[in-house]
């Protein structure tokens, strides 16, 4: 339904195409555009209904990309529940169980310290990654902060090469995503480091300490009440189920699917929830 004006300057309804239908595909553009133009007497009829439509359109758009959000990412637990529901004793016989340290010889500590003088911008500096950048498997920009040349070189061990997983030491511990093109030759801030010592696939490694059945090792180690934490030397002895290296490749190319589909519906309702304000800031200017 949408207003419309008449020669006479009068606002008349007009109904949908399809009784008794509604659809939230898109929203009445007229009503909007007769809002921009109405006279002021109907002003207020007008957006009250325009605010109501852009409401209904927003909500049926959140409700689906919602709803196959959710399912997708409750289709993935259950796809990694039964991948990773190995107990030590019981593999099958192509999957052994093996400890971080075997896989990742080199498992260290991000800096830990005050690091707020060494900030600069980024033409003169290098990446700087913290646990803040780690979320659902990947790494974010949600806080970009560059460190200068020479304290990274000062720091050089912890330099990021591709393929490191690097893990969340502090808060919300566990998370943990591996280290891309992108972010080849950062350096981080309190996480744990794992450079993989070419024994397995790093994306596989991540996906199962990213899993019900990882988190419950995690959660094995984690110290601390107010502050959550864990300790390289502890992960380094957690265990994880080695199938073949082909294997291991198949089984994160498909959650990796799983991921970038779950990302793309994330996107889009962040797009909605951008459009939905920028056309109520246009109703109230």
């Amino acid at each position: 339904m949408f207003f419309a004006n008449t020669d006479d300057n009068k606002v008349v309804c007009h109904g949908s195409s399809k009784p008794g239908k509604r659809s939230f595909g898109r929203f009445s553009r007229p009503l909007l555009e007769v809002y921009f133009q109405t006279s002021f007497r109907y002003e207020p009829k007008v957006k009250s209904l325009a605010v109501a439509e852009i409401f209904r359109y927003c909500k049926g758009f959140r409700l689906s990309y919602s709803s196959f959000c959710l399912l997708d990412q409750k289709y993935k637990r259950g796809v990694t529940r039964r991948l990773f529901s190995y107990e030590k004793g019981c593999c099958k016989a192509d999957v052994q169980m093996v400890s971080l340290s075997e896989l990742f010889p080199f498992i260290r500590n991000g800096f830990v310290g005050t690091v707020t003088p060494y900030f600069t911008d980024e033409e003169h500096g290098v990446r700087y990654l913290q646990g803040t950048n780690i979320h659902t498997g990947k790494i974010t920009n949600d806080t970009v902060y560059y460190v200068t040349e020479d304290f990274s070189a000062k720091h050089s061990k912890n330099i990021l090469k591709r393929d490191d997983i690097l893990v969340v030491q502090s808060g919300h511990v566990g998370e943990c995503a591996v280290v891309g093109k992108e972010y080849e030759g950062a350096n981080c801030h309190a996480l744990i480091i794992m450079s993989n010592g070419g024994n397995c696939v790093s994306d596989y490694v991540a996906q199962y300490i990213n899993s019900e059945t990882g988190n419950k090792q995690i959660a094995s180690i984690t110290t601390g009440n107010t502050i959550q934490h864990i300790l390289a030397s502890a992960i380094a002895k957690l265990t994880v189920p080695i199938p073949s290296f082909e294997k291991q490749k198949e089984v994160a190319h498909l959650l990796l699917l799983f991921d970038n589909r779950i990302a793309k519906e994330e996107r889009l309702l962040s797009k909605l929830e951008t459009e939905k304000k920028e056309l109520m800031r246009q109703l109230f200017i």
